[in-house]
């Protein structure tokens, strides 16, 4: 028929039979070299990163940063801050300022302006903390003095504790470090891009001023204050005596990192040091009397050798019960045993 004529037409166009084996193989069709070409000019110029612009200075909360790659894009009013940090009122001027700014542009002033801030020096082991209050709705914002020592960690410090004020005044929800806490901290990193991501602490190293070391071991303590009693008070691991030593470091990293290696090295050296050390006595500061290590007593000791024994003789289940029968035990046979 016409049909079957125009279809084996059209089959032996896209076939070639092969007459030794009698089978038909199809053909591929070519690549069109040029329509390749093409595609991967489309591709190669639809993802061209764009370049940044170029900063021409920064803002003030961003040039608080104690290390710029470009110190001539900080803001020539910061320079006053830092040099004068140690001062307590250009220290408060410099934390109204902050909060003026991150409100501004973070928060759409909807935080209080009158919100009260202050410079705390009870606040040892954190940079600071916001206080809350139910009753009237407000919110307090603590720093601290000892390890807020610079205008970098001020900031910092005082953008985390404005996204707690937040959370708790315009989202009305006090969820710590939750969703809420988070979500007003991305809008500060949005609003200023050049400042470190907001986290939930900080790994700030604290300087304090004394540094009680141990003259046997080395052990040392840090103290803010002459809290240790050098004449009473001795070293828990080796019972030696203390001096004070006055740290004139200054807050940075390296000396941290420099004591922990000395320790690190001196390690075992002191170990052998105290191994098989003879313990010195230690002094009691009720009475003054010297005070020897306690031996456990006789009935300890008998207390220690047969408490599972009776304990399954008896078929006792209480501690109270076990207790009283070995005492019984310890009563009868105290002469024989000791």
């Amino acid at each position: 028929s016409e049909n079957d004529d125009s279809f084996s037409r059209i089959f032996k166009k896209k076939t070639n039979i092969n007459k030794e084996s009698n089978q038909t193989c199809f053909k591929t069709p070519k690549k069109n070299p040029e329509r390749f070409e093409n595609n991967l000019r489309l591709v190669k110029t639809a993802f061209i990163p764009r370049q940044k612009e170029p900063v021409k200075q920064l803002s003030f909360i961003e040039s608080l940063s104690r290390n710029l790659e470009d110190e001539s894009l900080r803001d020539p009013k910061v320079e006053y801050y830092i040099k004068k940090f140690h001062l307590k009122l250009v220290r408060q001027e410099l934390l109204n300022e902050c909060y003026r700014l991150f409100n501004k542009n973070a928060f759409d002033n909807k935080l209080p302006m009158d919100m009260k801030l202050v410079w705390s020096d009870k606040i040892t082991s954190t940079a600071g903390y916001c206080k809350y209050s139910s009753r009237d709705l407000s919110c307090e914002i603590h720093v601290s003095t000892k390890v807020c020592t610079d205008p970098e960690r001020l900031r910092d410090t005082l953008a985390h504790e404005m996204c707690h004020a937040a959370a708790f005044l315009v989202s009305r929800c006090n969820d710590n470090h939750g969703p809420i806490w988070k979500s007003w901290t991305k809008k500060v990193n949005f609003a200023f891009r050049h400042i470190p991501k907001i986290t939930v602490t900080h790994s700030y190293s604290i300087t304090k001023k004394f540094i009680f070391k141990c003259t046997r071991c080395h052990l040392e303590i840090h103290r803010f204050s002459k809290s240790i009693n050098i004449e009473k008070e001795v070293c828990g691991i080796c019972h030696g005596r203390f001096e004070i030593i006055k740290n004139s470091a200054k807050n940075t990293d390296l000396v941290n990192n420099y004591r922990k290696q000395l320790m690190e090295d001196r390690f075992d050296e002191i170990r052998s040091e105290l191994h098989g050390a003879p313990v010195t006595p230690r002094q009691n500061q009720a009475d003054n009397k010297l005070l020897t290590p306690r031996q456990p007593n006789k009935f300890a000791l008998f207390v220690k050798e047969n408490y599972g024994s009776v304990k399954k003789e008896r078929n006792l289940n209480s501690h109270k019960d076990v207790m009283q029968e070995l005492s019984k035990n310890f009563k009868l046979l105290s002469t024989k045993i000791f």
